[in-house]
């Protein structure tokens, strides 16, 4: 995607005019809020493969995390690949509104959200299964709770929206001027990266018939660390 590089510069400025939006709280760095991949949109996520391109991140061992992530989707709740093994954020920088944006919630507003993602994750498992596909219960059940120590103020759901719509808004304007043949997702970090990185339909299309042995997993993790990065 030469077409993001050429942007780069504008788009990381609309990014972050939305990101200084947030008022910085104290967190105390347990690394709850990173036991799963957040979504983000495709700009967040073109900016943050640049970003871990660009200083030298991608190593061996960070590409088979991520690949280990994605084949692990819709089986095992892994952390997020991206958190080191200090509880750091090696994407601190360039993480995505949702990363920003947890610890702001009140409790209401959190709750209500996690009862929405709750029947999400329990129809997407009932389509699935539809398919053949079995996810495991504790997968579906999986929440991360509401976090009570972080200190900082709260945003309304008003304006977390507003602040999602301006996302939204920057995402549809790149797409829709570079004619790509994309639609808005905001979907997990490691998914948009892992498409920037290799096909992954043939992937998921491996995931749903089950053909995804332990063997076969090992092989596609071991590929990962040798992959050849582009430039998008």
């Amino acid at each position: 995607m030469q077409k993001f590089y050429k942007n780069k510069n504008n788009l990381e400025l609309r990014l972050n005019k939305i990101y200084k939006k947030i008022i910085s709280g104290d967190c105390n760095g347990c690394g709850k809020c990173c036991s799963e991949s957040v979504g983000a949109s495709f700009v967040e996520a073109a900016n943050i493969y640049v970003y871990l391109h660009e200083n030298k991140l991608f190593t061996k061992e960070l590409l088979e995390q991520i690949m280990k992530y994605y084949l692990d989707i819709y089986k095992v709740r892994n952390k997020c690949p991206f958190l080191d093994e200090y509880k750091r954020c090696i994407l601190y920088d360039v993480r995505p509104l949702n990363c920003r944006l947890y610890g702001h919630w009140t409790k209401v507003d959190y709750e209500s959200n996690l009862l929405r993602l709750k029947n999400e994750a329990i129809k997407t498992s009932e389509n699935l299964k539809e398919e053949g596909y079995l996810i495991p219960k504790d997968y579906v059940d999986f929440q991360i709770p509401y976090c009570t120590d972080f200190i900082g103020e709260k945003y309304s759901l008003s304006q977390r929206a507003i602040l999602y719509d301006q996302l939204i808004k920057i995402d549809s304007q790149f797409i829709i001027d570079n004619n790509l043949n994309i639609e808005y997702e905001d979907k997990g970090i490691v998914e948009h990266i892992a498409g920037f990185l290799f096909n992954t339909s043939k992937i998921d299309m491996l995931r749903k018939q089950n053909k995804i042995s332990a063997k076969l997993k090992k092989r596609l993790v071991r590929l990962a660390g040798l992959i050849k990065l582009k430039k998008l």
